[in-house]
């Protein structure tokens, strides 16, 4: 069984872990992702003592914020846990006083584009270039996308 819950700083490495597998680096310092953990909306599903999934959502203003990190282990993907995951960090976000949740996503992730439209996000703008070759091989664009809670 899968269960959603807090990520604590004790997480960290198992965080880079899935990271590292599905980005091949850790994209953040040490610092920084604790920092992360700390001060957002930080959740993840564990199977058997194993992180599988990762959601961190921030408060950018008073009541709008971005999903900024969302993650699913490869094996684990197109099993209905993002969905779920993503569901449920929606709820968290209304529950704290969040009224609107962005992000950015490459043009090109269908996969990911259709699990955010089926949790509610809709397009709402194209971005060229977000992604620069500092982090891809290549330039990419990104969709801005946005729910409405």
């Amino acid at each position: 069984s899968s269960d959603i819950s807090l990520i604590t700083t004790k997480d960290l490495q198992k965080v880079f872990d899935l990271m590292i597998s599905l980005w091949g680096s850790k994209v953040y310092s040490d610092n920084d992702l604790l920092m992360i953990i700390n001060h957002n909306l930080s959740y993840c599903i564990r199977i058997l003592g194993d992180i599988i999934a990762i959601c961190f959502i921030r408060r950018d203003k008073s009541t709008k914020g971005t999903l900024f990190i969302f993650a699913v282990k490869k094996k684990y993907q197109r099993k209905g846990l993002g969905t779920r995951l993503l569901t449920f960090c929606i709820d968290k976000a209304k529950e704290n006083g969040i009224k609107s949740i962005s992000l950015h996503v490459q043009v090109q992730n269908e996969p990911a584009i259709n699990l955010y439209k089926k949790c509610g996000f809709a397009i709402t703008k194209t971005t060229k270039r977000y992604y620069t070759k500092e982090d891809y091989p290549t330039n990419q664009d990104a969709y801005l996308m946005t729910i409405q809670i």
